[in-house]
Parts: structure tokens; sequence; C-alpha cells
């Protein structure tokens, strides 16, 4: 799964739809109005954040993707912000178009805490001008005629800029050009989205589509969804059920439980599953595994205030959380994953710890040095020698342990993020394609003489020693065995 992750980084995604500026004042109550029955809020901040479509673009770049949003904003400050947080977050702004005597979408939300006090609309929801929608579709196609993995999501928000006509031309378009579309509905005529590749409503979407009388049932609901809409696949997000797909790209319907741990708010949990689809169907990775990342995404920023995003390491991260199922593979089978797995970590402002060694029969010296690497940073990448050159160390005998095993009571541990090998008799071609903040070794070693040191402070890197636990080593026990 953490290959997975990281692919995610290589999508590029076109986001056409309803962009929305989010805006939070957070205050305090203590006491009720005495004009009238509601509480008096005490300001103590306030933030802007990206919505609607802006939000989707803006889970794609924090996962490392390229996302490009396509969206009209009015003629004002809130335009205006929209463009600089879009800026701020590494996405593409040149298909954001103003348009005239249209006001910019805002929603705006009273807080008190956890509490969610009122929330305000501004809106104005006619179709964009024909001048706008030409010059949207004409940016499209200039993404469509790209190289590398590619993806459109249709963020619809019902808010002018998916009408019918502009629905027709970019799934015509997107089709001819055999790139899938990511569609989130906003209205209970799914057929305005035939032909998506997967349509992602939520529940009381799917219900309101459905009808009176109809089974609501997820499965029954799904399918009647799948039937009513013309899309390929379906992925019907049942709150806190968890969600249920089905589709030509799937053998059987999946369904897939909820994984919040607390929830904090619900905002934007709908953008990071779109996101998510989005970014997995642009880079080829099988729906199941694109639904999969999906669930534990809009699930972990359940657990966020606010609209919120994930970084690709906090996606890792909660995978190692989740069930037995869910884990991620600690496991990097060669030297370019792991290379691409620090970078991907550094990136999101993490600092990674290497350490290396042959851990033929881990003891308690070596929990205590991997426990203390891990402490000093954020990520801990452990080396392990191959058989082959355990072997060339330590004698034909050796190792106890094969590398298998090794890597597996490695990956057990908790403070272990990931796990690679090298069959040289060194890690200095690893740590030079990696990268690592810190190269960790125990207290036998001297700082000057730490394979690796030397080339690290070229990138910014260092030598950290680690005292050892005495009277620990694989050696020691495999004599007191003997006698």
């Amino acid at each position: 799964m953490a290959t997975d992750v990281l692919a995610l980084r290589g999508a590029q995604v076109f986001v056409l739809g309803d962009a929305l500026l989010d805006v939070y004042i957070d205050g305090t109550v203590d006491r009720i109005s005495p004009e009238a029955p509601v509480p008096v809020v005490h300001e103590r901040g306030v933030q802007e954040v990206l919505g609607g479509a802006a939000n989707v673009a803006a889970n794609i770049a924090q996962l490392g993707g390229t996302a490009t949003l396509g969206a009209r904003v009015g003629d004002d400050h809130d335009g205006e912000r929209i463009r600089a947080l879009a800026t701020g977050h590494g996405i593409r702004i040149d298909a954001v178009f103003t348009d005239g005597g249209v006001p910019t979408a805002r929603k705006t939300r009273v807080r008190a805490g956890y509490q969610q006090l009122v929330r305000i609309d501004r809106e104005e929801t006619e179709p964009v001008s024909r001048q706008t929608a030409d010059a949207l579709l004409a940016r499209l196609d200039v993404f469509l005629d790209g190289d590398g993995g590619r993806a459109v999501v249709l963020a619809d928000y019902a808010k002018g800029v998916l009408s019918n006509e502009m629905l027709r031309a970019v799934v015509q378009r997107c089709r001819a050009a055999r790139v899938p579309i990511i569609a989130d509905p906003k209205s209970d005529d799914l057929r305005r989205y035939a032909g998506a590749t997967v349509l992602k409503p939520n529940r009381a979407e799917a219900v309101r589509a459905a009808g009176p009388g109809a089974d609501h049932h997820p499965e029954a609901l799904a399918a009647t969804v799948l039937a009513a809409s013309g899309a390929e696949n379906v992925v019907l997000s049942l709150s806190a059920d968890g969600l249920i797909a089905a589709g030509a790209a799937l053998a059987a319907p999946l369904r897939l439980c909820a994984h919040v741990r607390q929830v904090a708010d619900v905002s934007g949990a709908g953008d990071t599953m779109v996101a998510l689809l989005a970014a997995g169907a642009a880079v080829g990775l099988p729906l199941e595994r694109s639904v999969m990342l999906a669930n534990i995404a809009s699930g972990r920023v359940c657990e966020k205030l606010g609209t919120a995003t994930l970084t690709s390491s906090e996606l890792l991260e909660a995978f190692k959380e989740e069930t037995e199922d869910h884990q991620p593979e600690k496991w990097l089978p060669d030297r370019e994953t792991a290379a691409r797995i620090v970078a991907a970590q550094r990136a999101d402002g993490r600092r990674v710890v290497f350490t290396n060694g042959c851990f033929d029969m881990l003891h308690a010296g070596h929990v205590r040095l991997l426990q203390a690497a891990r402490a000093l940073g954020d990520a801990l990448v452990v080396a392990v020698n191959s058989d082959d050159s355990v072997r060339r160390l330590k004698g034909p005998s050796r190792p106890v342990n094969a590398l298998d095993d090794r890597v597996a009571v490695l990956s057990a541990l908790a403070c272990v993020d990931f796990v690679c090998a090298f069959d040289e008799e060194t890690p200095l071609e690893l740590i030079l394609a990696a990268q690592p903040d810190l190269i960790v070794k125990g207290g036998d070693y001297a700082r000057e003489d730490v394979v690796g040191g030397a080339q690290a402070a070229a990138w910014g890197g260092r030598v950290e020693i680690v005292p050892l636990l005495k009277g620990r080593s694989t050696t020691r026990l495999l004599q007191a065995g003997a006698s």
C-alpha cells in the first residue's frame, strides 16, 4: 500500500466545478444575548480556506499530485483569496476565470470549540457565461493533450459552472482522450453525469435520486444509482457506515466500514474521497485500491477541525493504525522505492532517520537502538543486510534467520516505519539514493567511520551516535547457546 500512496504523487488532475471560499469564525461562548435567545460569540480568530472544487484540488496537491483548478470566481476579495490560497497550495490557477457580476461563492461558519453554531452562505447560481464556458473548455483541451497519468474531476456544487451542456462537452472530450472522469454530483437527475468513470454521491443524494419507494439498502441503492446514472462505476459514501462501491471495474460490490477514531468535523470529507479516487484513477490504480485509499483518507480528515486536507505521510500513518487488512507495506522492495519514500516524507516536512545492520537475532540492544533512532525524527528507515551480504561479513554459518524472517520481526516493531535490504557489504548506495536527514549507529562506531556520513553533509544530513545496551550482541547469544 505504501507504493500506492507514493504513486499518487504522479497524478495530474483537472478539477472542474464550483470553487468556494470557506470562512471560519472561531470564538467562545459564555452567555446568552439579552436581545434574543442566541449565544454571544466572543471572536478569537478568522480562518479562510479553500472549499468546493478548490478543496478537491488542494487535497490532490497536498498528496504531491499536480492539480489544475477550473472554476469561476467573482471580481471581489473572496475571488482573490481563492487564487492566493490555491497558489499557496501549488495549484495551477490558469483555468480560474472571473465571470462579471457573479460574486464568489462563500460559506461562513461560526464555531465555539468543536461546535458549529451557524452557517451563512453567499452564492449566486446562474450559469457561467458563454465566454467563460468556452475558456474553461479550452483549458481542459490543453490538459487532455498532455502526457502522463491524468484524470478529470467534475466537482458539482450546483453553483452554475457545470450546466448540462458543460457536462456533455466535458464527458465527450474526456472519453475521446481516454481520460477517466470522477463526478461528485449535486443533482437528483443523475443522468446528467452519464459516461463518468466513477460517480460518487453520498447517501442523501442517492436516496433523493432513487425516488420514493426505492430500496434504500446500500447494495440496492448502489445498483439503482448505477443504473439511473449511466456511469461505469459508483462509490456511494454512507457517512458513519463507510461506503459501498459497485460497477464494471469490480467483480462484486465492495463494502468498507468507516475508519474514524473521533469525528471533529465532516466538512470536506467528500472532497478528500473524490480527490483520492481521481488521483488513483490518474495513475492507473485498480478501483478497489483507490476506494480503500479514499475510505481511509476521508475518515482521517474527519478527525481534523474544519475543511482539511491530508498529506501522503499522514495517509501512510493512517494505514499503520488500521486493521491488518489495511496495514501498509513497511517493506521497500528496491532502492528506487526507498528513495521515493524518503523524498515523500521530506516533502511533507518530516525528518527521516536511517540505520542499518544484520539484525540476525533481534535482542534488547537492537530494540533500544531502534527506539532511540526513531525518537530523533519522524520516520525510521531500517536497512538490512541480505543473506549473501551477511554470509560475506559473518561467515558461512550466518545468518541464523533468513532475510524474510528478519524483515518480518523488524516490521512488527512500532518504532520501525520502513524496512529495506541491501546486497552490498555496506548500505552506501542505498544512503546515496535515499538521502536521509539522519544516519544513526550504535556507540561502538566513531562518527567519522559511519558509512555515508561524509556524503550526507552534501544534502544537509548528519550522523548521530546513540549509546549501546552493554552485554547484548548476536555473537554472544550464539556463543551462549553453543556452550
